[in-house]
């Protein structure tokens, strides 16, 4: 082996070294490396890929997996890397795709739970949770595969199922950050607020400012009667992104409860001029209705 080929397998190891430790920016940093030594080296563009996912990159995770492709046509891996980065795009149809060519290959927790994502992006909940299932058979410690599942559950109303699971993912992997997400929602829809909002509030421990874990925890202050600690969660979700339509929504519920009917309303108004379908427009007018109804009989 000459030396550059050497040199770009020793980056290589070094890159997957740091990547397993999160230090993504320098793993990439290494399998940059890599690759301008060995342009060959399949394994460099996998892991490139793999991290380009974690941060977000997904269009630079496709083109570094479909070229580990290119130099080798039947790696799985490549295959699993696209399909998760074609998940994140919302493009579902090339997720289920290419994670069926990864298991027809190896069929891995990792491919398994990739295909159950695409299906459930496809709106087949079912047929995600046999992948899911599939999955935490044949790795039991899988987190992702419990966190995945624990999503469907609580897409069908399965909500014991939902906190089993993603209790789970969060013994397997406490820095997860959906399990907590669905957990949460899941003792909100049991009536158990106290969790509910535990769980949003370690959702923004985590990462602070996420706006799912501000919309989910203002939902469920408002659940307990708690008006102040859910208006402050909306306004600042709306500080970044003004078009909310839940934040919206849950902050003009805030208000009314707090007394003040008229800026609810102006709320709800604006709700509804942002609402893309006409489900969320019907949602928003009956709870316009119910408060201006409230404020009548008052």
């Amino acid at each position: 082996m000459s030396d550059s080929k050497q040199d770009a397998r020793d980056a290589l190891q070094e890159g997957i070294s740091l990547l397993d430790k999160g230090e993504i920016d320098g793993a990439i940093a290494l399998f940059d490396r890599a690759i301008k030594l060995d342009g060959t080296l399949v394994d460099a563009y996998l892991s490139r890929s793999e991290a380009h996912n974690f941060k977000g990159q997904s269009g630079k995770a496709v083109t570094d997996a479909t070229k580990a492709l290119m130099l080798d046509p039947h790696s799985a891996g490549a295959f699993v890397d696209r399909a998760s980065a074609y998940i994140n795009m919302g493009n579902y149809e090339r997720a289920l795709a290419d994670a069926n060519e990864a298991i027809a290959l190896h069929p891995t927790a990792a491919a398994h739970v990739n295909r159950g994502a695409a299906y459930r992006g496809l709106g087949k909940v079912i047929m995600a949770l046999g992948d899911f299932n599939k999955a935490v058979s044949l790795e039991p410690r899988y987190p992702l595969a419990f966190s995945h599942r624990a999503s469907a559950f609580l897409a069908i109303g399965v909500h014991d199922r939902a906190i089993q699971d993603a209790t789970a993912a969060i013994d397997l992997d406490p820095r997860l950050i959906q399990p907590y997400i669905d957990r949460g929602e899941a003792h909100r829809h049991k009536g158990d607020l106290e969790q509910a909002v535990r769980d949003a509030s370690t959702v923004l421990g985590i990462q602070p400012g996420l706006v799912i874990g501000l919309v989910n925890r203002a939902a469920a202050y408002l659940d307990q009667d708690n008006a102040g600690a859910a208006l402050a969660d909306c306004e600042a979700v709306l500080s970044q992104d003004p078009e909310n339509v839940l934040a919206i929504n849950n902050r003009a519920v805030a208000l009314a409860k707090l007394g003040r009917v008229d800026e609810a309303l102006e709320s709800l108004g604006r709700a509804m001029i942002l609402a893309q379908s006409e489900e969320v427009k019907a949602h928003l007018t009956m709870v316009r209705d119910r408060i201006a109804g409230n404020r009548s009989e008052s």
